[in-house]
């Protein structure tokens, strides 16, 4: 098995655990928000969504 390489700009780099009252829709992806929405209801939805106005903030 190869050994996986870490470097800058890796996802994961930075990345923290944080609980359902720590994430809002100011500081978290719409990703992140439908998760938690399927851990607590154990649906998903299918219908697509586009996000045009959608911004990233470090």
């Amino acid at each position: 098995m190869s050994e996986l390489l870490q470097f800058d700009g890796q996802d994961s780099l930075g990345a923290l655990w944080v609980s359902e009252q720590d994430v809002s829709v100011d500081n978290s992806s719409p990703l992140v928000l439908n998760a938690f929405e399927w851990i607590k209801t154990n649906t998903l939805g299918i219908d697509a969504e586009c996000y045009k106005e959608w911004k990233v903030y470090k």
